[in-house]
């Protein structure tokens, strides 16, 4: 990991998962999906640096927003 994403975004965001379970590379959909719906500015630019755009875009192609 690049960095604790964790400590960078809200918690709220991530209300439903316990910290320990949550694998931010193997759950990456997950996450990003979760920032799309419902993140700040701030926090798309964190996981962009965590990610990368190449990353987000491919994830947003497949993305169902709410």
């Amino acid at each position: 990991m690049k960095y604790n994403i964790l400590d960078n975004l809200r918690r709220s965001l991530l209300w439903d998962v316990e910290d320990k379970k949550l694998d931010f590379e193997k759950d990456a959909q997950f996450v990003i999906g979760r920032v799309l719906d419902f993140a700040n500015l701030k926090e798309w630019k964190i996981i962009e640096k965590f990610y990368g755009i190449e990353k987000i875009k491919k994830v947003a192609q497949n993305h169902i927003f709410f």
